[in-house]
């Protein structure tokens, strides 16, 4: 590992320890090779998406945490800055102040996304399992990837995630890739 990137730590306990779970929410269980793959097509369709180093996403969380945890580390390691927003959040206001190229939802938050990326002027996308598609494309049609250049990786002091607290707040924190992996450190 060469430095303290998020998507740097999720590939190293992968390979360290591939079976183990990373994540067990109730009766759900997430290894870390599970984790690391997951990152890797969320960097993937990000990249395909036009998404850079330095972009801001929104992602309006519909309440499944494992899928977050995937876009959190497939956002870190794309350069992409995660703007995650809890359903209380969910506000146009928000995502206005977000300043993001790209509103990203799950089929579940399809709805509610493609409504707070009108309402704030960007495009929206639903990452599903097997493939991203975007509000022009058929539902039930998968959309391959684009080639996409190879974007330029993150730096530890590069911004990787901005936390809003709620509707009524329009300011958000924002933490580097190295203060993110010192926060969620064990040690």
């Amino acid at each position: 590992m060469s430095g303290l990137l998020v998507g740097e730590v999720v590939r190293s306990a992968a390979g360290a320890a591939p079976h183990r779970p990373a994540v067990v929410l109730g009766g759900r269980a997430l290894t870390f090779a599970a984790l690391d793959a997951g990152a890797d097509q969320a960097a993937g369709r990000l990249a395909a998406l036009g998404v850079r180093r330095g972009d801001r996403v929104v992602w309006p969380s519909a309440g499944d945490p494992v899928g977050t945890l995937r876009v959190y580390a497939g956002a870190a390691r794309a350069g992409a800055v995660l703007v995650p927003l809890a359903r209380d959040a969910w506000s146009a206001r928000v995502v206005r102040a977000a300043a993001p190229c790209l509103v990203l939802t799950d089929a579940e938050g399809a709805t509610e996304g493609a409504r707070l990326a009108t309402a704030a002027r960007v495009r929206h996308a639903v990452l599903a399992e097997d493939a991203v598609r975007t509000d022009g494309d058929r539902p039930g049609e998968p959309r391959e990837p684009e080639a996409a250049e190879a974007a330029e990786a993150p730096e530890e002091k590069d911004p990787h995630l901005v936390l809003f607290a709620g509707k009524g707040r329009t300011r958000g924190v924002v933490l580097s890739h190295r203060a993110s992996v010192l926060r969620a450190h064990c040690g």
